[in-house]
């Protein structure tokens, strides 16, 4: 009775140890991507936008040009530059 006792002891240990083992192998990486994330365009152009600049006013087809995650220009005679996409 202590013999098979032993032994059920012993392979639940050592499947414990295997799933950690594998838990600690599936970590995520908190390392940015390389590669082409770098280049994404720094410029972006929303084009036939909506636009409400004030309660009333309204721009029916209008462009929002954004640089660097800020809005730079908006309204309905703004040019796309080239970079944009």
């Amino acid at each position: 009775m202590q013999l098979s006792r032993c032994k059920y002891v012993t392979r639940f240990a050592l499947i414990v140890l295997l799933l950690s083992g594998v838990a600690a192998l599936a970590q995520v990486s908190t390392e940015p991507k390389q590669g082409l994330r770098e280049n994404n365009p720094r410029t972006h152009a929303l084009t036939n936008a909506r636009l409400v600049p004030a309660p009333g006013k309204l721009i029916g087809k209008g462009t929002v040009l954004i640089r660097n995650g800020l809005i730079v220009e908006a309204g309905p005679a703004v040019k796309v530059p080239a970079d944009a996409r």
